[in-house]
């Protein structure tokens, strides 16, 4: 019985992996089965919540890649250290703190939200016109400053963030090739093998394709 592991590898890719394989297959889940259904989400005209709902693992999961570790009862402080990764070429102090502040209220009111209700919280709001990935708004302190420790609202790009999502995975996945950056192979290598069960358990699952096809 064919077992499709991703859009263009079985789970042959697997069974005995160096290291550019483990590469070809995450490279492949991501493009095919994450930003390419995404892309045509968003080219609906209500693919908003739908798309950043793909695309919100990201952060949390190229954190824990580059760390080499799980992001088990840590979530969202991987979620934003992925989320700062991944739009780490923000210059400027206040557009760094705008991007962490980013992170959490997205994680807290998208991504949560998403998960536990089907719907983001009233703070949020999707738009397209303005080209910026995000854009926050704070409430005013007594002094007429805004309080950037309390995000009243966030205006997400839906599309802005799908782009910066893809340029990372590409310049991540770039990076993983060279000969060189060997912690941050042997991290992502640990990971992968750790996470999928490479080497520990079968992928395949027990029955035999004549079995499969003839179960009703």
């Amino acid at each position: 019985m064919k077992q499709r592991l991703t859009p263009n590898y079985d789970h042959k890719k697997v069974v005995n992996p160096d290291r550019n394989d483990l590469i070809d297959v995450f490279e492949d889940a991501w493009r095919g089965y994450i930003l390419v259904p995404a892309q045509v989400i968003l080219d609906t005209q209500n693919g908003d919540i739908a798309a950043m709902t793909l695309l919100n693992p990201y952060f949390e999961s190229i954190e824990a890649l580059h760390r080499g570790k799980s992001s088990e009862g840590k979530s969202q402080e991987f979620f934003v250290a992925g989320f700062l990764r991944v739009f780490e070429k923000i210059s400027g102090l206040n557009h760094k703190l705008a991007a962490k502040n980013a992170a959490k209220a997205i994680y807290k009111n998208a991504r949560n939200c998403v998960a536990h209700t089907g719907f983001a919280s009233h703070r949020v709001h999707f738009q397209r016109d303005n080209q910026n990935a995000f854009i926050l708004t704070y409430p005013r302190l007594p002094n007429g400053k805004p309080d950037t420790e309390s995000v009243h609202s966030i205006l997400i790009n839906a599309q802005r963030i799908h782009d910066a999502v893809n340029r990372h995975l590409s310049h991540y996945v770039k990076e993983l090739r060279q000969p060189h950056k060997s912690i941050l192979k042997d991290n992502f290598d640990y990971l992968m093998r750790s996470e999928w069960g490479i080497g520990k358990i079968s992928n395949v699952v027990g029955i035999t394709e004549e079995d499969f096809n003839n179960t009703r």
